[in-house]
């Protein structure tokens, strides 16, 4: 059962965003989701961080388009 979900909201800034993720994933908590949202980062940020998370079934990626 899902007890916490952490927001990531992220614009630009792929390797804060990857930080910050990897350092929840270190955490000892079993139940929880992270959710990170890309606000239509003009650097592809989002799409790197769906390629970099598409094997984690804990991390759910949202692409905004604007």
């Amino acid at each position: 059962m899902i007890k916490v979900l952490y927001l990531i909201l992220n614009f630009k800034t792929y390797s804060d965003t990857i930080r910050v993720t990897n350092e929840l994933l270190q955490t000892e908590r079993t139940d929880f989701k992270i959710l990170i949202v890309d606000n239509a980062s003009p650097n592809n940020s989002g799409i790197q961080l769906k390629k970099e998370y598409k094997n984690n079934k804990n991390i759910h990626i949202i692409l905004n388009q604007k």
